[in-house]
């Protein structure tokens, strides 16, 4: 039997699963009408993400969704600076106990960098990993003059493995695919993603929601928000493991070799991606909150440290360790990862007055590499 035939069985069970799917979304229409975040949602209520915008240019994106609002603000205002590249994490876009009028790190020192004639563009995604880093890298600086690279290396997602759904068109830019085949990280990125889709012939599944894409997104509002409801269950779930095993944020993170290995791998290929295209490239390690036991192994914690800066040394790039600017006061609470606690310790968010302390430490840097104009 071809693969292409569909059995009677799984056509059923396709027209039930599509009845009962339309009546659940029929029933959530009709009594909710919230617009669900789920970035937010992972966050809780008391720390916002906030993709900023400089008088109506985007300068803060993150993905598919929003990269090129970014380009289009750079193209339309500033063709003539060069462009100072802030990629990250959640903590780049998030304010813990946000207030109205409040800004990011990010869009503080876009404002300072004004100064020197200098474009800042800033892109983060929650828990980046360096492989996603190494990627938008090497797409951007293809299409826009990035002179100088702002990298965090976070230890926690160190852990994380992969490029997200969100940045996969990445990988079908032949300009992006031609200058990341020459560099180990980018080679075993395209692999990968040949083997994903290798031999995958499209479902009935696949062709009946790209049908409904199409017809519903337009007529239906609520269709468009299917992502959102399924990160509510995802999130469900997560907390109910959480609270299984007993996992809150105080948990110790242990190094998952795999995944650690191969974001160091895309360290130093970001490495020789600046240096082969004379990008000074400056790399931190994040502000944490440490007045609580902080969630890491302290020895695999003092040898990732130990590890960045000896990469900085050989490879003569600057290394800033930024892991206590932040006062404690400055941090908060976030809502509960399990079904059964009370609000949490936050160890990556902390309140504005943290990002300005943030935007200004590395402001005092970069005036050393910013050219007066």
């Amino acid at each position: 039997m071809h693969d292409s035939k569909i059995s009677l069985a799984e056509k059923i069970t396709f027209i039930a699963g599509i009845i009962v799917g339309f009546v659940i979304l029929y029933w959530i229409s009709s009594s909710i009408k919230t617009n669900f975040k789920f970035d937010d949602l992972a966050l809780g209520q008391d720390t916002i993400s906030q993709f900023g915008k400089v008088k109506n240019l985007h300068v803060h994106c993150q993905d598919e969704s929003d990269l090129d609002l970014c380009l289009n603000s750079y193209f339309n205002y500033g063709q003539k600076n060069n462009v100072t590249l802030w990629l990250g994490n959640s903590q780049l876009h998030s304010i813990n106990q946000f207030k109205k009028g409040q800004e990011t790190a990010t869009i503080k020192l876009h404002k300072l960098a004004k100064k020197f004639d200098e474009y800042l563009l800033s892109i983060s995604q929650p828990n980046a990993n360096l492989q996603e880093h190494f990627l938008i890298t090497a797409h951007l600086i293809k299409k826009i003059p990035v002179k100088h690279l702002i990298l965090p290396v976070v230890f926690d997602d160190m852990r994380e493995d992969g490029i997200r759904f969100s940045l996969n068109y990445l990988l079908r830019d032949k300009t992006t695919i031609n200058l990341i085949n020459k560099y180990e990280t980018g080679r075993n990125l395209l692999l990968e993603d040949k083997n994903k889709n290798k031999n995958k012939s499209k479902s009935l599944l696949d062709k009946s929601e790209s049908y409904l894409n199409k017809k519903l997104s337009v007529t239906w509002s609520l269709w468009s928000e299917r992502p959102n409801f399924r990160g509510n269950f995802f999130n469900f779930l997560y907390r109910l493991r959480n609270f299984v095993f007993q996992i809150d944020p105080s948990t110790t993170r242990k190094i998952l070799p795999g995944p650690y290995q191969k974001n160091f791998q895309a360290l130093n290929s970001i490495i020789k991606i600046a240096k082969d295209n004379k990008i000074k490239l400056i790399i931190y390690n994040v502000p944490i909150r440490n007045d609580f036991k902080i969630p890491y192994d302290t020895k695999d914690y003092n040898n990732f440290k130990k590890n960045l800066n000896n990469i900085a040394i050989q490879n003569s790039i600057r290394f800033l360790n930024l892991e206590n600017i932040v006062p404690n006061h400055l941090w908060g609470v976030k809502d509960p990862t399990s079904i059964s606690k009370d609000n949490e310790i936050d160890f990556m968010h902390f309140q504005e007055p943290g990002h300005k302390i943030l935007s200004e430490t590395l402001y005092s840097e970069m005036i050393n590499y910013w050219p007066r104009g």
